[in-house]
């Protein structure tokens, strides 16, 4: 999660049994589509592969990260595609499970996919979705992402994700909106309240495949504005504060 959370220091206070993260307005959903809220779902959610401080990509739902080295990725050419495209097998982790218990399966990356290939035009899912041409349910654990041809795309394994097929198949626009207000996914956290107008409190999740986070918590407070937001972290009252919510003046 401190991969999205860029944020300025505060000063020394008293320690806290939380961190606290302040967020400039109140969101209308934990999986807006918004960078400040990406700090908040980049922590109840989890994919496949995430990137680490360093830019490096580390193997999180998925057992490890597919690569020409170990076999995961190939390049396949044909007469019909002679400049080749890039086919790379995930293999999910078998401890893998949905924070209500459930096991995570291929046809949960299938249904995010088409998920994102239905997301409009320009958001960041559809741009991602749209390297590739389509994916192959291979069995319960292993999905096939074959990809455009002659595509050479240096993130390609952060294309593959994973949504509740189990609860969000046929679901109502009304039922998937309140799904991306409190998402159940696959995160070290999961929010426990939602107070509107005051904050957020986000749990541990004991099922998580990094293992239990060794926070006990962490507490989201909503401000009026950026401004609320930087007076709160002068304050100390804030100890987190979501890029671009703190600029450089």
């Amino acid at each position: 999660a401190a991969a999205w959370c860029a944020a300025a220091a505060t000063p020394a206070h008293a320690a806290r049994a939380a961190p606290v993260i302040g967020l400039a307005t109140e969101r209308r959903a934990v999986l807006a589509d918004v960078p400040v809220a990406a700090c908040i779902a980049s922590a109840v959610t989890e994919t496949l592969v995430r990137r680490d401080g360093e830019g490096r990509f580390v193997a999180r739902l998925a057992a490890e990260v597919p690569t020409l080295a170990n076999g995961g990725l190939v390049v396949e050419r044909s007469d019909a595609v002679p400049d080749g495209r890039l086919v790379a097998t995930d293999r999910l982790r078998d401890d893998a499970r949905w924070q209500d218990g459930s096991p995570i399966t291929s046809e949960d990356v299938r249904f995010a996919f088409q998920d994102d290939r239905a997301a409009p035009v320009g958001s960041e899912r559809r741009w991602m979705a749209d390297h590739v041409d389509h994916v192959e349910v291979v069995d319960a654990l292993h999905i096939r992402f074959v990809y455009r041809d002659g595509e050479r795309w240096p993130l390609y394994p952060l294309a593959p994700h994973v949504l509740p097929a189990h609860g969000l198949a046929g679901a109502s626009a009304d039922q998937r909106a309140a799904y991306d207000h409190v998402p159940m996914h696959a995160g070290a956290f999961r929010v426990e309240a939602w107070v509107p107008g005051v904050g957020m409190k986000l749990v541990p999740f004991d099922g998580y495949v990094g293992g239990r986070p060794a926070l006990a918590r962490i507490d989201v407070r909503f401000f009026r504005d950026e401004g609320a937001v930087v007076a709160a972290l002068r304050r100390g009252e804030v100890d987190v504060a979501p890029s671009p919510t703190a600029a450089a003046d």
